[in-house]
């Protein structure tokens, strides 16, 4: 009975490989502490390990339209709070790292052949206008310049 419930759990959390690899490390932590003497909720090892997690997953998933702080919380198993905490020791907020790593996709897309609204809609930005002015906060120039590059390489 034990084992049906524990896969039904671990077949609703998602685990798969960044889960897994959390709850493990958290795991670890916590049975030192305990051994130790106490456990503190902030570990930095804790943070580190869902933070870890949190960025595997957000990596395998960035082409889905849906990918948000729920979603991720969702497959580690954890609060969104809890996510949105763990994030609040970098120099990012998840969803600054989502869009962060979509447009770094995004560029790359666009030395490839991309047009600036192909990458835009393929990246789930909300509107050409908007991605155009993401990628110029993010990167310092407008989309067209990496699409430029590589008519000049040709």
């Amino acid at each position: 009975m034990f084992d049906q419930r524990g896969a039904r759990q671990q077949q609703r959390c998602g685990r798969g490989a960044p889960g897994s690899a959390a709850a493990r490390d958290a795991l670890v932590v916590l049975l030192a502490g305990l051994i130790a003497g106490g456990v503190r909720v902030g570990d930095p090892l804790l943070t580190d390990s869902l933070i870890a997690a949190a960025t595997s997953f957000t990596e395998a998933h960035l082409h889905e339209p849906d990918l948000a702080p729920a979603m991720i919380a969702r497959a580690l198993c954890v609060s969104v709070r809890t996510l949105h905490r763990a994030f609040a020791t970098t120099d990012e907020t998840l969803m600054a790292y989502v869009r962060r790593r979509r447009l770094e996709r995004a560029r790359d897309a666009l030395r490839h052949a991309a047009t600036v609204a192909q990458v835009a809609e393929r990246w789930h930005f909300a509107d050409t206008s908007h991605f155009r002015r993401a990628y110029k906060a993010q990167f310092g120039h407008p989309p067209r310049t990496a699409s430029n590059s590589r008519e000049a390489a040709r």
